[in-house]
């Protein structure tokens, strides 16, 4: 579109694949996305794959990786991991890693109960930020 000038409003992404499948449970979403440069926030994603699935009982996961700029240091991207699940009645687990670049290896969790509200929360760079204990957790088995 923009090579033949037509504007979208589109802002900064160049391209985006997304395959789902609504046919069977569970239900899955799988998308990959690139954006271009924008040189008023260097640090924003660059790219992105997402991994969704949900079973008919609204037991969810959710996989996240991207590639951003996010930490201070020499490398010019790092790459995060993101794995999310859920219960049916919302309560819900998500995990940060950072695989790639300045920071990796560092690690986030945080749970959350059904109403949403976090009851645990660890950021070893922030300790400030951390809540509650991993017991608080709910055991959710991968789909």
């Amino acid at each position: 579109a923009r090579a033949n000038g037509i504007a979208l409003d589109l802002g900064f992404l160049d391209h985006m694949h997304v395959v789902y499948d609504r046919m069977l449970a569970p239900v899955t979403v799988h998308m990959e996305v690139t954006n271009l440069d924008n040189p008023l926030k260097p640090k924003e994603i660059k790219s992105a794959v997402y991994y969704y699935r949900e079973t008919l009982d609204r037991r969810g996961e959710m996989t996240f990786d991207f590639w951003a700029d996010s930490i201070p240091g020499p490398a010019p991207l790092e790459k995060f991991h993101v794995t999310s699940r859920w219960l049916s009645d919302g309560a819900g687990r998500a995990d940060v890693q950072v695989v790639e670049g300045d920071g990796a290896g560092a690690k986030e969790a945080q749970c959350w109960d059904r109403h949403f509200a976090a009851t645990y929360t660890s950021k070893p760079w922030a300790p400030a930020e951390n809540v509650g204990d991993p017991s608080a957790c709910p055991d959710i088995p991968a789909l």
